[in-house]
């Protein structure tokens, strides 16, 4: 994927979970954490080019991820937004990073079978 779209995607991603979380909190302000939090999207987003190194397993690869997505949150957080619970912040992340692997690996599964059909197409003209 081209690094301008990864940078496009982390914050599509970020946008839509600050969106959410605003949702649910009485905040209703833009304010520099939103800047802030856009940033650490951009961050994340490139953050997958992880998943461009072939030697490495895809676990591997979002281990490696999940540790930096903690990494850059936490210390975004702490230091830019000033968190009161490190332990809700964790959980925070915890649940947001398997709800993004959840879309993410569905429409992975959707892109595969499209794939799949595809081929099975191509090799049934190839026969004729």
């Amino acid at each position: 994927m081209e690094l301008s779209k990864r940078v496009v995607s982390g914050l599509g991603i970020g946008s839509f979970v600050y969106l959410l979380l605003l949702l649910m909190s009485s905040k209703k302000i833009v304010n520099s954490n939103s800047i802030i939090l856009f940033c650490i999207s951009i961050i994340i987003g490139l953050a997958t080019l992880i998943f461009d190194i072939d030697r490495f397993s895809f676990l591997t690869c979002l281990v490696i991820h999940y540790l930096i997505v903690n990494v850059v949150v936490t210390l975004g957080s702490f230091f830019l937004m000033s968190v009161e619970n490190c332990t809700e912040l964790l959980t925070s992340i915890l649940v947001i990073y398997a709800l993004s692997y959840l879309v993410t690996y569905i429409k992975m599964r959707a892109t595969s079978r499209e794939l799949d059909s595809l081929i099975k197409i191509i090799q049934s003209r190839d026969k004729k």
